[in-house]
């Protein structure tokens, strides 16, 4: 393998289910007030289910939990919510395998890159400046800036072109399962990321890409 290419929310950064409990301190709500817990409780979650089953694009989903956020806070839209869940240093914000996976790989010579679909329409652009792990890749692109979106195929060309391997020489690592799956009809390898398991995920990216041992940091 000559590269591994990271989804930025799941693998990367912490999911905002990961984020509710700092959601409500923030706002000055009781805890559980959100109660949506998508992958960690799917029985609970009919509206992840739905997404889950392709009956309702991600987009739409984080729109609706959005929804219910502004009806508490005022703040209407994803950006608002995504700037009140994800606020506060990064170390809180980034899981340490994936800043351990990235440093590894750049050691070994593999190139490193983040492809997402929502990057610029979640988050501020300062906000985005401050990550110092999207500094840590070789390249982030995120889709919704070239007309496609995981899991078309266009998606994941895009991202071979900028780190110049072929596509059976990257692997690709998304929490997303048709994500994944667009990756594997693409040509790449793929792994599904489990955010309920990081490091049993970051161990299976670890093989994948031929660097053995254990992972850095903890769940």
């Amino acid at each position: 393998m000559k590269a591994v290419v990271l989804d930025f929310g799941g693998p990367v950064l912490l999911t905002p289910f990961e984020r509710l409990r700092a959601l409500e301190r923030s706002l000055g709500v009781p805890e559980r007030t959100f109660d949506w817990r998508g992958p960690f409780d799917p029985a609970a979650d009919p509206r992840w289910r739905a997404m889950q089953a392709g009956e309702l694009s991600e987009r739409a989903y984080w729109a609706g939990r959005a929804a219910e956020v502004a009806a508490v806070s005022g703040e209407a839209g994803v950006p608002a919510m995504m700037a009140r869940l994800f606020d506060g240093p990064e170390d809180e914000l980034v899981r340490p395998q994936a800043r351990a996976l990235v440093a590894e790989a750049k050691a070994a010579g593999l190139e490193t890159a983040v492809l997402t679909n929502d990057l610029y329409d979640f988050h501020a652009q300062a906000w985005i400046d401050r990550m110092r792990v999207l500094a840590e890749v070789g390249c982030v692109v995120d889709t919704s800036r070239h007309g496609t979106r995981k899991p078309e195929p266009a998606a994941y060309r895009l991202v071979l072109d900028r780190l110049g391997v072929a596509a059976d020489q990257a692997v690709f690592v998304d929490d997303q399962p048709a994500n994944a799956a667009g990756a594997g009809a693409a040509g790449m390898a793929p792994v599904w990321f489990d955010v309920t398991r990081p490091d049993d995920s970051y161990q299976q990216v670890r093989q994948a890409i031929g660097l053995g041992g254990a992972t850095g940091g903890n769940p």
